[in-house]
């Protein structure tokens, strides 16, 4: 059976179509989440996000922050382009926390592989190819939201429908259409500066060849024949790598300390409930609100 926070997550999720950040708290915290998420009561949320740090675990966020600190090579297009998509306003904050996610999930994946000396070859490079197409999906996932904020912030709607269109059915553009979009946006000037084209695995990647890994010849092959060899495929992981990692750091101002920033943001949070909780015809109003799903009952 689904917990009620779960259920209601689920719900809310789905009727705003977002994503919720309940991945970043540890078990303990989901146990309170549930109980507090079903009183609708602002001075148990203003608790929560209070004390969030007993409810979090913090492992995720040491290991980026660190991460975050390191020195990347990323081209001066590149960094031109991440820092106008970090410009854009409106964006809903979920996409911080959704991007924190994914780009924790990636390192972890590509760390194991690179520490672990006994996985066998293909497993190694099978497992890299499923990474680098989990990589491009994440940032032509994060990149085209901007993309699409940004579009109705400057209400263009309409002369971008080819691009707005993808978006039906919880879908999101290629990275193809994305990084074309981007262009007429003026997000990008010079498209070959970009590590989206210049890497030959990646192009391939956009023109939806397969790839797989042959481990006689220890190269990688696409359906269209083309070949490449395994470093070619570990330099396309380190330019989306460093790619990812530098559009985090610009979506937290900079900051490499992100548990600073969350702590920031959730005191932030906390402020603002109690001052519902303390405003009798706002805390009325919120421990009256009812959600679509529970009014269809």
């Amino acid at each position: 059976m689904v917990e009620p926070s779960r259920h209601y997550l689920e719900k809310i999720e789905y009727e705003r179509g977002i994503r919720l950040p309940s991945c970043i708290f540890n078990h303990k915290g989901i146990n309170t989440l549930d109980k507090f998420i079903k009183t609708k009561n602002p001075d148990l949320y203003s608790y929560f996000y209070k004390n969030f740090e007993r409810y979090l675990d913090t492992e995720p966020f040491s290991i980026l922050s660190s991460k975050l600190n390191e020195k990347r090579k990323i081209s001066e297009e590149d960094i031109k382009f991440i820092k106008k998509l970090s410009l854009v306003f409106n964006i809903d904050p979920n996409l911080f926390f959704d991007y924190l996610g994914n780009v924790f999930y990636v390192t972890s994946i590509i760390d194991t592989l690179s520490s672990n000396k006994e996985i066998p070859k293909i497993i190694e490079i099978s497992s890299l190819l499923y990474v680098f197409n989990v990589m491009i999906e994440l940032s032509c996932d994060a990149i085209a939201q901007f993309l699409l904020t940004e579009i109705k912030n400057k209400n263009k709607d309409k002369k971008f429908t080819d691009f707005t269109r993808c978006f039906k059915d919880k879908e999101h553009p290629t990275i193809g259409k994305t990084i074309q979009t981007a262009k007429r946006l003026t997000f990008i000037s010079n498209q070959e500066e970009t590590m989206f084209y210049k890497n030959k695995l990646i192009r391939n990647k956009i023109s939806h060849a397969n790839l797989f890994f042959d481990e006689k010849s220890d190269k990688i092959y696409s359906t269209s024949g083309k070949e490449y060899k395994v470093e070619e495929l570990n330099y396309a992981i380190l330019l989306l790598k460093n790619f990812m990692f530098e559009l985090l750091l610009n979506l937290n101002k900079g900051e490499t300390d992100l548990l600073k920033s969350i702590k920031l943001k959730f005191n932030q949070l906390s402020s603002e409930f109690r001052r519902i909780g303390r405003a009798g015809p706002c805390k009325k109003r919120m421990n009256s609100y009812c959600f679509e799903w529970e009014k269809k009952k």
